[in-house]
């Protein structure tokens, strides 16, 4: 019994190693869960602090999305006042004005440029499918001569008088002015048009930290604020809403955009009722006035349309030639408009001063006009702008 006994102790004994042995290897394995354990909670705070670093990153990043989402609203109120120029220079580079002075072959200044104004394709296959030519001056068609078209000097003051503000008469003596009519023009509408613009970007513009520049009521504003809503459904001028047919230009106009329009307006109806005063001298004012309101002007921002940036065919036909001269060479225009506006800034563009110096080469009349009225005209009548 006693060996028996031993034999059950050993086998007990042995049992008891092999348990002692199993726990130390289960305790190594604890030991090895915990240690990976450890090592998960810590990969767990850095992918934490990396979830956080991006997540801060991220907001930045909407941040600065809605930053630039700001700039752009506030730079894209004024992309139309940068894409427009006086007398149209970003629809042909003022490179390609390439004057063709008298003397030089296969031209002559003032002749008609009908070689220039041909094109092959027909009214059917108008549009032409190449994308490096628009659409005719004034909108789409066939292509025309930019000199027909002409706004009519009634349309142009109806324009103003629902669009842009309101125009004063005052009936004066005959001897006090070729016109025998005073008038003042008023742009509130326009600038109320302008500070509803201001007060909707400003804010903005606080918020992406960008400065605004002004709206001012000049044709920038005319083109952005009425012009453009007016032609956005035809696509074409106001000279084509007004006469699709075409209207011959009398009088070519050139001026800068950044003129108030009411002083540009104050100008050219005093060119008109001087201009037809002495034209007809000695007619009745009222004749005068009527043949005021029947003169057909050239002005770029009504006679070419603001929906496209190429030039047009009959440009593209001569691409020496832009649209402003060959309205300049046609034998119906008898004078040229400057409007100068209240100190002298047309005269330091240099889109104006070439218009001007090809009207001169073309043997065309040129008045230089201020809000006050023709210039040439008041040193005629003896008035107080002689030394200008």
């Amino acid at each position: 019994r006693a060996d028996l006994l031993e034999a059950r102790l050993e086998e007990d004994c042995a049992r008891a190693d092999a348990a002692g042995a199993a726990l130390a290897a289960c305790q190594e394995e604890v030991e090895a869960l915990r240690a990976r354990l450890q090592e998960t909670e810590g990969r767990e705070q850095g992918l934490a602090k990396r979830h956080a670093a991006l997540e801060a990153e991220a907001a930045a990043l909407r941040t600065n999305v809605r930053d630039l989402e700001g700039r752009l609203r506030v730079f894209s109120d004024s992309e139309e006042d940068d894409g427009q120029g006086d007398g149209g220079e970003d629809v042909v580079p003022e490179a390609q004005f390439a004057r063709v002075c008298p003397g030089d072959a296969g031209d002559e200044l003032g002749a008609p440029r009908s070689e220039s104004l041909a094109v092959s394709e027909s009214a059917e296959s108008w549009p032409p499918p190449s994308a490096d030519r628009r659409e005719a001056p004034g909108g789409p068609g066939p292509p025309t001569d930019p000199a027909t078209c002409g706004c009519t000097l009634r349309r142009l003051e109806a324009f103003f008088a629902e669009h842009i503000g309101d125009i004063a008469y005052e009936e004066e003596g005959e001897s006090a002015s070729i016109a025998g009519l005073r008038h003042k023009c008023f742009g509130d509408k326009l600038v109320t048009k302008c500070a509803e613009h201001d007060r909707a970007r400003l804010a903005a513009a606080v918020a992406s930290g960008v400065e605004v520049k002004p709206c001012r009521p000049d044709m920038h504003a005319a083109a952005r604020f009425v012009i453009k809503p007016l032609t956005k459904e035809s696509r074409c001028s106001m000279s084509r809403v007004w006469e699709p047919g075409g209207l011959p230009a009398e009088v070519f106009v050139s001026h800068s955009w950044g003129e108030e329009l009411a002083d540009f307006f104050q100008a050219l109806l005093a060119f008109a009722y001087c201009h037809t005063g002495r034209l007809n001298p000695g007619g009745t004012l009222e004749g005068r006035r009527l043949r005021a309101s029947d003169l057909s002007f050239y002005v770029y921002a009504f006679s070419e349309s603001l929906w496209r940036r190429r030039a047009s065919a009959a440009v593209a036909a001569a691409p020496e030639t832009p649209a402003a001269a060959i309205v300049l060479r046609n034998p119906n225009v008898s004078a040229v408009l400057c409007s100068v506006g209240r100190s002298g800034e047309a005269l330091g563009r240099a889109w104006c001063s070439l218009e001007v110096c090809e009207a001169v080469c073309a043997g065309r009349r040129v008045v230089l006009a201020s809000p006050a009225g023709p210039l040439q005209e008041q040193w005629w009548t003896g008035g107080q702008s002689a030394e200008l």
